[in-house]
């Protein structure tokens, strides 16, 4: 599959009355393999994503997307439910969603909607990584260690999943009617907490824990020719951390910029 086009609608629009993503998609040589072509797609999908089991699709009842899967549909009728599931999956609950035929074979509009745009954006593309923001109090959505919890029981491989924080970045403060009432300045906290709870809670070994924070990071923002792993040539960016996970010396560049830069 090719994605031709892909963009946020952020307002009311020609196919929704919702912010929405559209995708405008080529399935190429899946315009010959409807769903029902493809043995066992219905079992591999939902043990890769078992909470597409609650898509009602067109059919109006829980399990009617499967039962769609299984009637026979095409490739971006899946990119839709799946872009719709991922969202949910990390707390941004969506439904509305629909592919239309474009009259050129194999190109199809997919439209999702969506609640934050990069989300949204990067649950249209299955090659993107997922990034979890960790904040010092989620309310009443999900906590990084919860949602990257969810993403790993969900199949989402540990290698597509980042972590991190607006530290350091404005943080405003509103009161119980949304009024604006001050601004505070966003603590790393939350940050080293959640990632430490992975580990100690066997949610995830360490190495592969490591990996939301170094080596994922880097290839997502394309530095990792030179960044996100300890080797030769690499730059010398490092924390040391003790048994307990926490860090006790930060190095940038190999120059100490946290903890006994003297030692």
């Amino acid at each position: 599959m090719k994605i031709l086009e892909h963009r946020a609608l952020r307002g009311p629009n020609y196919y929704s009355r919702y912010p929405a993503i559209f995708m405008r998609l080529d399935i190429e040589e899946l315009e010959a393999r409807p769903s029902d072509t493809v043995p066992g797609i219905v079992e591999r999908i939902t043990q890769l994503l078992p909470t597409l089991e609650e898509h009602r699709c067109s059919v109006g009842r829980p399990g009617g997307f499967l039962e769609r899967l299984t009637r026979g549909t095409w490739a971006g009728h899946v990119v839709e439910h799946v872009a719709i599931e991922l969202q949910n999956l990390i707390g941004f609950s969506v439904g509305y969603g629909k592919t239309v035929d474009s009259y050129e074979t194999g190109i199809y509009n997919v439209v999702y909607r969506y609640r934050d745009e990069a989300c949204g954006l990067a649950a249209g593309a299955f090659g993107a990584s997922v990034d979890v923001t960790a904040f010092e109090d989620a309310g009443d959505g999900l906590s990084a260690f919860d949602a990257v919890s969810r993403l790993l029981a969900c199949g989402v491989p540990p290698s597509r999943i980042t972590l991190s924080s607006d530290c350091n970045g404005s943080l405003p403060e509103f009161d119980a009617d949304g009024a604006y009432v001050g601004m505070q300045v966003a603590r790393n906290t939350a940050l080293i907490a959640d990632w430490q709870r992975l580990v100690h809670d066997e949610v995830l070994p360490l190495e592969a824990a490591l990996g939301l924070l170094t080596a994922n990071v880097a290839r997502v923002l394309g530095l990792h020719a030179h960044k996100g792993r300890l080797m030769l040539g690499f730059d010398a960016d490092i924390t040391l951390l003790d048994k307990a996970l926490r860090p006790q010396r930060t190095f940038v560049a190999g120059r100490c910029v946290y903890g006994d830069v003297d030692a």
